[in-house]
């Protein structure tokens, strides 16, 4: 069974009543999460999402957005200090679905706070679980491995883009690959 959005259009058509129909449950089984500050890291999510007909979340802080170089510091503190910022309401459960794509810009060779606080806030309630990341040159394994304790699982699959490649428009097939791999149901 997967995660229902009462927010979502298609809920309310399926369901008068408020009863989410078996057709909508059945709908999606991943779900892509993400955080992304500059845009490059929400570009690629969407890209996942529209690839593997998922639902998507959007990572927010609780607290006003970090604008400016204050707010590109204190992103970079807490990366640097493994902080778990507090995260506005979440519209998914996703503990409904098979699978969880989770992506996060690299902030100081760190993944991004909110999806740290994201993972914790989940541990043991995931089935499976990919990464994704965007970055400027380096980086990525790091990420991965600490995205990887984080969660207590290793994932079914890995993409790291960098800025350059996404923001050239160069990263379609790796998106389709990825989901691809991310998607396969093991032999």
């Amino acid at each position: 069974m997967t995660g229902v959005n009462p927010r979502d259009p298609r809920f309310a058509q399926d369901a008068p009543s408020g009863q989410a129909s078996e057709r909508y449950l059945m709908a999606h089984d991943t779900l892509v999460v993400f955080y992304s500050g500059a845009g490059r890291t929400r570009r690629i999510a969407h890209e996942i999402a529209r690839s593997a007909d998922a639902d998507i979340e959007d990572l927010q802080f609780r607290v006003p957005p970090r604008d400016g170089w204050r707010g590109y510091l204190h992103s970079a503190f807490d990366a640097i200090g493994r902080h778990r910022p507090a995260l506005a309401p979440l519209e998914y459960a996703p503990e409904g679905y098979e699978l969880c794509i989770v992506g996060t810009p690299i902030w100081s060779w760190r993944m991004a706070s909110p999806v740290r606080s994201w993972l914790a806030a989940h541990v043991g309630r995931l089935r499976k679980v990919a990464f994704f990341c965007t970055m400027s040159t380096s980086g990525a394994s790091a990420v991965f491995r600490e995205m990887s304790n984080v969660a207590r699982q290793r994932p079914v699959a890995m993409l790291s883009l960098t800025g350059a490649r996404v923001e050239a428009g160069r990263y379609r097939l790796n998106v389709e690959d990825f989901v691809r791999r991310a998607t396969a149901t093991p032999a």
